[in-house]
C-alpha cells in the first residue's frame, strides 16, 4: 500500500523491458513460425506512438488539472456543468479537444476517495518510471543486476513502510527529473528552438484542426517517438 501518487509507478517501469530484446525473443515469437517479433516491427511500434500524442496529452491534463480545481474550492459548486466551462475556459482548452473524463462521470472522483484531487497521479507516476528507466538505460544494461538490486530494495519491498520520496532519493541520488519523459515522449532535437516554432504555428491563427495537422508533420520530420510503454 502507497500514495495514490506512487502507486502507478513501479508497475509502468516494468512496461519498459517489454520491447527489450531479451523479453522479445523468449516471449514474443509467431505462433505459426517461432519467430521472435523482429525488429523492424519493434521500430514502427515505437514510431507509430507519436500518433495522436497532443491531443491525448491534453485531454488527460485537462481533467486533471479540473480535478484539482474543483477540489480546492472553498464552497463545493453546485452547478457542475458551469464549473467545469469555467475551469476549461481558465486554462484556455481548445474547443476543438475534450477532457479525457467529463465531469459527470469522472469515476476515478466521485466512486471512491482514491483519486480525488489525485488523477494527476498518473502523469507523476510516469515522471518517476521515465527517470527509473533512463538510469538504467544510462549504465549501459537496462538488465543492470546493481540496480536493480537497489531497486528491489528501496522501492519494491519496503512498501510504504518508507516516506516513498526519500526512497526515490535515496534510489536516484535525487529528486524525479521530468527531462527523461520528455526525451522519452517527444526526443526532441533543439528542443529550445522547435517548441518556439511550435508556438509560433499555434499563434499563427489557423485552426486547431490545421494546427494538428501541422504539428503531425513536424513529428515526423523531427522524428520525435513517444515511449509508447508509458502510456496511461
Amino acid at each position: 500500500n502507497t500514495p495514490r501518487d506512487f502507486v502507478e509507478y513501479p508497475s509502468q517501469v516494468h512496461e519498459h523491458w517489454v520491447l527489450s530484446r531479451p523479453i522479445l525473443d523468449g516471449y514474443l515469437k509467431n505462433v505459426e513460425t517461432g519467430q521472435s517479433m523482429p525488429q523492424a516491427l519493434v521500430d514502427k511500434i515505437e514510431a507509430a506512438a507519436t500518433f495522436n500524442q497532443g491531443y491525448a496529452t491534453v485531454s488527460y491534463l485537462s481533467s486533471a488539472i479540473v480535478d484539482m480545481d474543483l477540489h480546492t474550492q472553498s464552497t463545493p459548486p453546485t452547478d457542475i456543468d458551469a464549473f467545469e466551462k469555467a475551469s476549461l475556459a481558465r486554462i484556455g482548452m481548445p474547443k476543438e479537444i475534450v477532457m479525457r473524463h467529463r465531469l459527470p462521470q469522472f469515476n476515478h472522483l466521485f466512486t471512491s476517495d482514491a483519486y480525488s484531487a489525485g488523477y494527476y497521479s498518473y502523469l507523476w507516476s510516469e515522471v518517476m518510471d521515465a527517470d527509473t528507466w533512463a538510469y538504467f538505460e544510462e549504465s549501459g544494461d537496462v538488465f543492470n543486476p546493481d540496480i536493480a538490486a537497489r531497486y528491489k530494495a528501496i522501492i519494491l519491498a519496503p512498501g510504504n513502510t518508507t516516506d516513498r520520496g526519500e526512497a526515490y532519493r535515496a534510489f536516484r541520488g535525487r529528486d524525479p527529473d521530468v527531462a527523461a519523459l520528455l526525451k522519452g515522449i517527444y526526443r526532441y532535437r533543439a528542443a529550445a528552438e522547435k517548441r518556439t516554432n511550435t508556438a509560433q504555428i499555434l499563434a499563427s491563427g489557423v485552426s486547431m484542426p490545421e494546427a494538428l495537422r501541422a504539428a503531425d508533420l513536424l513529428a515526423a520530420e523531427w522524428d520525435v517517438a513517444a515511449d509508447v510503454w508509458s502510456v496511461t
